[in-house]
This record gives structure tokens, C-alpha cells and sequence, in this order.
């Protein structure tokens, strides 16, 4: 054998192990899990509690008009292009 069909037979090998192990270890084995507890959802840690407008998602400051991306810069020049 090859040594490059020694090397593909090895990790298909090791490939199909993880997948196996993985899908024991997921609960594939059709046993019913405990149920998902819900939780209380976390506050905001934002003092910004004003009113959001929708014409303006990026909450920009100087926005003026009915294009939130105008006068953006979203290109920035590198010495590298």
C-alpha cells in the first residue's frame, strides 16, 4: 500500500471514531433527556433607554434624511491594497 492511501485510510478511520463517539455521547441512543429548563432573560447593562427610532437602526447621532448609511465610511484605505 501507498503511503498516501495509508494516510487516507487512517484519518477516515479516525474521522468515522469521532463522528460515532460524538453521536453516543449527544444522545443519539434515542433516550429521552431531561427537559430545557427556560430562564429569566438578563436586563441590559445599557443606561441608553431612550425610544428607538426605526428610520434610524445605527442610533447615529447627526443622522439626517431616510438613509442610515449615508456619509459612511466603510473603506478604509491600508498601504497594503
Amino acid at each position: 500500500m501507498h503511503q498516501r492511501a495509508k494516510t487516507a485510510m487512517t484519518v477516515g478511520l479516525v474521522a468515522a471514531l469521532v463522528v460515532s463517539a460524538c453521536a453516543s455521547a449527544s444522545g443519539a441512543s434515542g433516550k429521552p433527556g431531561p427537559p430545557p429548563k427556560a430562564r429569566q432573560a438578563a436586563q441590559c447593562s445599557s443606561s441608553d433607554t431612550a425610544p428607538r427610532n426605526p428610520a434610524n437602526p445605527l442610533d447615529t447621532a447627526a443622522f439626517t434624511g431616510t438613509d442610515p448609511l449615508a456619509g459612511a465610511h466603510l473603506f478604509v484605505e491600508s498601504p497594503w491594497q
